[in-house]
């Protein structure tokens, strides 16, 4: 075998290892037309699951009087419109990121303690990923 047949073979593995890599990888989007835009529209929904999730942890905002009961009337809700992000979403990466956020939601609404460290991991993931579809949304936490 000579030299050029070795490096015709060396590309050839080279090429479908890289091929088969990026045909799975789940940091791909789908760039449909259709897909994008539900992915858009999951993302442009959190914004304001977000402010919601925001204004229950305030601490500044627990020391209204009633504010305890708007607060779990509005964490009440939160879950329910994260599930509806989840199920807009046609993108993997996005459906884990959203889910990671409803799991602590849903903790934090069963009554454990707030793991403010996997909210703003959660909030890290979804911004990235949102950011892949044009969208920036506003996750930042009262305090941070």
């Amino acid at each position: 075998m000579n030299g050029i047949q070795r490096r015709v073979i060396a590309f050839g593995a080279i090429a479908a290892t890289t091929t088969a890599l990026l045909s799975g990888c789940a940091l791909v989007p789908d760039l449909a037309p259709e897909s994008l835009a539900a992915n858009k529209s999951a993302c442009e929904s959190i914004t304001s699951v977000w402010g919601s999730l925001a204004s229950v942890l305030d601490p500044a905002s627990l020391t209204d009087a009633g504010a305890l009961e708007s607060a779990g009337e509005a964490l009440a809700g939160i879950p329910a419109q994260v599930q509806a992000a989840i199920e807009t979403s046609t993108d993997s990466s996005l459906d884990g990121a959203l889910s990671d956020l409803k799991k602590q939601i849903d903790a934090i609404a069963a009554g454990e303690a707030v793991d403010l460290a996997s909210i703003a991991t959660a909030g890290t993931g979804l911004a990235a990923r949102c950011a892949v579809f044009g969208v920036t949304p506003n996750l930042s936490l009262p305090g941070m």
